[in-house]
């Protein structure tokens, strides 16, 4: 990040670049720098100004009639210093003195200035911006020198009207000039609005203005006008803060900010800029998310090579150009100790039968600047001789000499002498690796024998090149010829002789060993279809081989036939299937029977009884008022009229005369009323359903309607009713209060029946929310 002092120092050179009229200097009235544009307008050096007070360069014109601008400039800026606040001064008479070598005396001159304080982080006032604009033409155009009465005005005085126009037409070139300005300079700049909540807290700010460099340091593209939140809607709350602070305060912040919606680390300056009730902010910052990463780069780089050197247990040295000095860096503990450096050091660290392998490796390295490798005898600290694994690399001065070289030394020590001692050990391993190779050449006859035996298929298959590389002969002993075309089976003859509903299956269990991590077997059961006929088998493998990496090459698998038991499987299955299904057919005859007698006794019985009860009440009705007469005839109409109902709903007639779908039907038509909207879709089945089918779908749909008349206090219910890949679909949805508020802790009674008896016939019974989120959900499934 740089400091204040080098912020400021690339601030004053920006401003020098810049096509208009800059004079910047410090509280003190020290002149700090100008523009170029400054410099050549008032024919003076930026050497010659800079350092020096500011009206000692450029003091009143000691002959002008009426000379006060230099009180009329004084006053703006003891205001400025005072206020922390521009100021916009009239137009001023301000001659310029002419240099030496243009007969000195002074020019006249009329100007439009605009002094602008900025603030340190303190609030202080580091530098004022003294900028302005030589409106001379334009004042000797209007011949109106005379009449805008400079003599006695004061920095708070007012232009009159040709100053209020000159000052209109330098407006729009001072804002373009104030453009290029900003767009010139590498930091981004923008000038924010703060956005407040109705309890005055901050919650977002909007971008006024940005420069050119705006986007690059921060990503955000088409700021301006748009608030943060509409740019980077999971923005930190703490950006908000941080500005609302500067806004509130006046006091300017620096500071460093990273931010995880923008993905960046940025160094700020944050300044308080126009009326305080405004609420704005200008802001100069700098992407330095790179710098960061690789200051963290660097100092994690050091840190490495400081843990590499301190846990290394390699002896690390530096030698002189011609390797008569070496200096240990590390590894003092190995040499022998000879001070600091040590001179002659092949001499005093080199056993003599190795010197002249040594010192001519040296040679070779210094004379081809190449690196120095070299594995040779050393003497130890000791007193013993080791080995070292020496590798040094050469450094460069600018000229291509070498300079110095940096090595390392491992010490092999242990490793010499372990090849010394496999050396010795040859001989013994060759008549182990002799004796181990006959035995092993007994097992595999052991094993081919074995596979050949077996009746199953016992098969290699190489991963690399995706066929069939070994399978036992044994089960093709009376047909070679299938045997041969096994053996040039491939992947993709696999694939294609595998059923269709099994492809994706076997690719997978193939697939598999290919990143099998260990031994563990796998087995996989699938059909393959040959001429028609479909044959059912079992494959049990495990990978066989692995490369030097560790990456499977082979499995092994042993394939069984097992059409046979499956076929066992199937016929056990429709056993257990008839058995279920004669059970529901005994359970739902028990129960219509049931329901019949019922409904026998409610129109024999109670019907009879109710209408019996209506004309003893008609006979009567003469002998007590006529309001009782009409409450009772109703509640007699109403209760012959459900007992009908409910005996009709007991045996369903129209299921047995007209079928499924019309009996449904006419059910949600009587079940309609005011509070419920019933509506039924029925589809045409493909195949016809057997009698107790019918049943049973008709008596789950009846309990289930019930179950929201009486529980769900829906409005809107549906019965869909249709068949897909061989099985029939019921779906009843409602919008009521849902499963989980009319059912505590399990399903009730009625729903439990259902799902019983929906699994005797090997279906499925679901209940659920509605994609809605509204209501309950339930759907069964039978199997044709």
């Amino acid at each position: 990040m740089q400091t204040s002092e080098q912020q400021l120092t690339s601030v004053l050179k920006a401003y020098e670049q810049v096509p208009d009229l800059y004079l910047i200097f410090s509280p003190g009235l020290v002149i700090l720098t100008a523009s170029d544009a400054y410099l050549k307008a008032t024919n003076i050096s930026r050497e010659d100004i800079v350092g020096k007070q500011l009206f000692d360069i450029f003091p009143d014109n000691p002959a002008a009639i009426v000379a006060n601008g230099v009180k009329n400039l004084k006053h703006s800026l003891q205001q400025v210093l005072a206020t922390k606040q521009p100021h916009r001064m009239a137009v001023q008479q301000f001659d310029l003195p002419l240099p030496a070598a243009m007969d000195g005396g002074f020019a006249g001159k009329y100007w439009l200035p605009l002094n602008t304080p900025v603030l340190d982080e303190q609030g202080r006032v580091q530098y004022i911006i003294h900028k302005v604009e030589d409106v001379t033409d334009q004042v000797s155009n209007n011949g109106t020198a005379k009449k805008i009465g400079f003599a006695d005005e004061t920095p708070d005085s007012t232009c009159t009207t040709v100053g209020r126009t000159i000052a209109e037409e330098t407006l729009a070139r001072s804002e373009q000039k104030y453009r290029t300005l900003f767009d010139s300079i590498d930091e981004g700049y923008c000038i924010i609005q703060m956005i407040y909540d109705d309890a005055g807290k901050a919650i977002d700010f909007r971008y006024l203005q940005v420069n050119q460099a705006f986007e690059r340091n921060n990503g955000l593209h088409n700021a301006e006008g748009k608030t943060i939140r509409e740019l980077a809607p999971d923005i930190e709350p703490k950006w908000m803060e941080i500005y609302d602070q500067v806004a509130q305060t006046g006091t300017p912040l620096r500071f460093e900010e990273s931010s995880k919606a923008l993905h960046r680390i940025f160094s700020l300056y944050a300044f308080r800029i126009g009326d305080p009730a405004e609420h704005s902010v200008a802001v100069i910052f700098s992407d330095i998310t790179n710098h960061k990463k690789a200051q963290e780069a660097l100092r994690e780089s050091e840190e490495q090579f400081r843990l590499f050197v301190t846990a290394s247990s390699d002896i690390i040295y530096k030698m002189n150009a011609d390797w008569s000095l070496m200096q240990l860096v590390t590894g003092e503990d190995f040499f022998p100790h000879t001070g600091e450096t040590a001179c002659s050091w092949v001499d005093v660290h080199i056993p003599a039968e190795e010197r002249g392998v040594v010192n001519a490796a040296i040679r070779e390295a210094i004379n081809t600047q190449s690196i120095f490798r070299l594995e040779h005898k050393v003497n130890k600290a000791d007193g013993t001789i080791g080995w070292v694994s020496s590798r040094a690399i050469p450094v460069l001065d600018k000229q291509g000499r070498i300079k110095e070289w940096f090595g390392t030394a491992s010490d092999i020590t242990l490793r010499k002498q372990a090849e010394q001692q496999l050396h010795h050990l040859n001989d013994t391993l060759e008549h182990l690796v002799a004796d181990r190779t006959r035995e092993l050449n007994e097992s595999k006859l052991f094993a081919e024998q074995i596979t050949e035996a077996t009746p199953d298929f016992i098969m290699i298959f190489n991963l690399l090149t995706n066929r069939v590389e070994f399978v036992n002969q044994g089960p093709y002993s009376d047909n070679q010829d299938r045997y041969q075309e096994t053996l040039r089976i491939g992947y993709e003859e696999l694939m294609g002789r595998s059923h269709p509903d099994d492809r994706q299956k076997l690719c997978m269990f193939i697939d598999g060993f290919r990143t099998a991590p260990d031994q563990t077997a796998r087995t996989l059961e699938y059909r393959v279809v040959n001429e028609g006929k479909i044959t059912w088998y079992r494959s049990r493998g495990k990978v066989f081989r692995r490369d030097h990496q560790g990456k499977p090459t082979h499995f092994i698998s042993v394939v069984q036939d097992i059409s046979d038991l499956k076929q066992l499987e199937q016929e056990n299955l429709q056993i257990r299937l008839e058995q279920q299904r004669n059970n529901l057919l005994t359970i739902l005859e028990a129960q219509e029977e049931e329901r019949r007698r019922m409904s026998e006794s409610l129109h024999n019985g109670l019907a009879q009884l109710l209408y019996a009860t209506k004309l003893t009440v008609d006979e009567v009705a003469h002998k007590v008022p006529n309001e009782y007469v009409k409450k009772l005839n109703k509640l007699l109409i109403e209760a012959i009229s459900e007992t009908r109902r409910v005996s009709h709903e007991l045996v369903p007639v129209i299921l047995k005369d007209f079928g499924l779908k019309r009996a449904i039907t006419d059910m949600c038509e009587s079940l309609k009323s005011d509070n419920l909207q019933l509506d039924c879709e029925i589809e045409s089945f493909e195949t016809k359903l057997d009698v107790y089918q019918e049943l049973l779908l008709y008596r789950i749909s009846q309990e289930l309607i019930n179950n929201i008349l009486k529980h769900a206090k829906a409005t809107e219910a549906k019965i869909l009713l249709y068949q897909e890949d061989g099985e029939i679909f019921l779906k009843v949805r409602d919008n009521g209060v849902g499963v989980k508020k009319r059912l505590t802790g399990q399903k009730g009674i009625g729903l439990r029946s259902i799902e019983d008896r929906v699994k005797l016939l090997n279906g499925t019974f679901a209940v659920s929310v509605p994609s809605t989120g509204k209501g309950t959900q339930v759907v069964v499934s039978i199997p044709l």
